[in-house]
């Protein structure tokens, strides 16, 4: 499995986009993931920084089964930033393991 994590800010230079374009860049990136069929393990919006400047943000964190072609994503992510008056788009992808808890036998 691919894990994937997406990470989106809702500032326009230094002014926040309007609720409604902000819900409408997040139901795009939800799309994307959809599209991809993958399975979202989390999603939340936080406070998150870029050039310094302090700005609401999102991020999805999922894995996804089978071949990952990661250059459309990234075409396709650098499409919807553009759409959006983004400079970028954080991408993340790599192999999704678990790190298990070593099991000890207790007497």
């Amino acid at each position: 499995m691919t894990g994937i994590t997406i990470t989106i800010g809702r500032n326009v230079g230094d002014v926040p986009m309007s609720p409604t374009r902000w819900a409408d860049f997040r139901a795009h990136v939800g799309a994307i993931l959809d599209s991809l069929r993958a399975d979202i393990w989390a999603e939340a919006t936080y406070v998150g920084r870029w050039d310094g400047q302090a700005e609401e943000a999102a991020i999805w964190h999922a894995g996804v089964e089978g071949g990952l072609d990661v250059e459309r994503l990234d075409a396709t992510l650098g499409r919807l930033a553009h759409a959006f008056g983004q400079e970028a788009i954080g991408l993340t992808v790599g192999p999704a393991r678990l790190a298990a808890a070593e099991v000890t036998a207790r007497v």
